[in-house]
């Protein structure tokens, strides 16, 4: 009777850490899940270059835009300063 009573406990206590261990494992596997998922949209919605190859990869290409820049260089004698000029024009 003592030992069966025993034994009906160790058993309780294991099927409980069973099933306390398959919960810890569920929740673990759901958090890498989330993780990976808002890496993801992270990388969509902060990545400029990786959101541009992502549209390139996925058929969505837009045309290339040309970018010209011009720079002048001036020089002041009143005080000796310079002044930079930078154009930037898409094309």
């Amino acid at each position: 009777s003592n030992l069966a009573r025993r034994l009906r406990l160790t058993a309780r206590d294991n099927n409980t850490r069973d099933s306390m261990f398959q919960c810890f494992y569920i929740l673990c596997t759901f958090l890498v899940e989330v993780n990976a998922a808002s890496n993801f949209l992270l990388y969509c919605f902060f990545g400029k270059k990786f959101r541009l190859m992502l549209l390139n990869i996925l058929g969505f290409k837009r045309k290339k835009q040309l970018v010209a820049y011009r720079s002048t260089v001036s020089k002041s004698r009143a005080n000796g300063s310079r002044t930079y000029e930078v154009e930037v024009s898409v094309m």
